[in-house]
């Protein structure tokens, strides 16, 4: 299972890997000095719990053709992913480009639509079906928790 959460980048890597990853984003947008924004701590959490791996391989998967799965986001503005050995960082205002790009594959109409499936697999006449209202499922808790990265100033973690 895995979750989504809204943290600093410290709450998930050690010193190095944090160094690696402001590395890796100097050399990515061609500046010298660069830092994150030092957000809201209190406003961390978790937006997404147990979520099924399947669902999120599938999603990730989706996310992957406009090379954006990732494992972290940060809240800054940059296309595509950097890849920083085991993981990958991209950014939470792409994203949300991307997720928003995602609401007609997902049968989304409006952002600020509640995702009302049942996710109980009686109530579909297909696994096809089951998916789908999955994925809208997830597409919300990454759309909800990008966007309360931006809003507090914080990257965004899919935890496996």
């Amino acid at each position: 299972m895995a979750d989504i959460e809204v943290g600093t980048l410290p709450d998930r890597l050690d010193d190095d890997e944090v160094a690696l990853v402001m590395d890796k984003l100097k050399e990515h947008l061609g500046e010298g000095e660069l830092t994150l924004p030092s957000g809201d701590v209190g406003a961390g959490g978790s937006i997404a719990g147990g979520i099924d791996e399947v669902v999120l391989a599938e999603f990730v998967d989706r996310l992957e053709l406009s090379d954006l799965g990732c494992e972290y986001y940060v809240p800054l503005e940059f296309d595509g992913k950097i890849d920083c050995g085991d993981y990958s960082v991209g950014s939470v205002y792409t994203l949300v480009e991307v997720l928003e790009e995602m609401m007609d594959e997902l049968d989304i109409e409006d952002v600020e639509d509640d995702i009302d499936d049942v996710l109980d697999g009686d109530e579909y006449a297909s696994d096809l079906e089951l998916l789908q209202a999955q994925l809208r499922h997830l597409w919300r808790s990454f759309y909800d928790g990008a966007g309360e990265a931006i809003d507090s100033g914080l990257c965004l973690f899919v935890v496996s």
